[in-house]
């Protein structure tokens, strides 16, 4: 596997409408999307590169895991998302979950390709691998 770059950060928060407002008004940060409990902000490295905030009550498993419970979440950007989670599963690295595919999530055909999966590190730490491209999965239907 090759990291290409981190492609998002994310905190869960009990501050989260003090949090949005630091990073909305104070750091400057254009909005990319608001949702009650979830918001996101543009970043300049790429397209689907964000800093996302969480309440601590957002309860949907695919962007943000029960075994997130606090602190910061980091993504890292992988060319072959598939491939990645080969090598991780190979190395008994804990994954938690499927690999989630964009168009799933969002409904939005042009998300093809844009998937990711969350998995712990030895120390407990929760990750994500993302990837951005035209991979998927030869079994899914779409």
């Amino acid at each position: 596997m090759r990291i290409l770059r981190v492609s998002f950060v994310a905190t869960r928060t009990d501050a989260f409408d003090a949090t949005h407002a630091l990073f909305r008004d104070v750091l400057g940060m254009d909005t990319a999307f608001e949702n009650p409990g979830w918001v996101g902000f543009k970043l300049p490295s790429g397209e689907r590169d964000l800093v996302e905030i969480f309440d601590e009550n957002m309860t949907d498993e695919r962007v943000a895991p029960a075994a997130f419970e606090r602190g910061v979440l980091v993504a890292f950007a992988v060319d072959d998302i598939l491939q990645a989670r080969e090598e991780l599963a190979d190395a008994d690295v804990e994954l938690i979950g499927e690999v989630v595919w964009g168009p799933d999530l969002t409904g939005n055909p042009d998300d093809e390709g844009w998937g990711w999966f969350f998995f712990r590190a030895p120390d407990g730490t929760v990750y994500v691998i993302q990837q951005d491209g035209s991979h998927r999965d030869p079994s899914s239907s779409r």
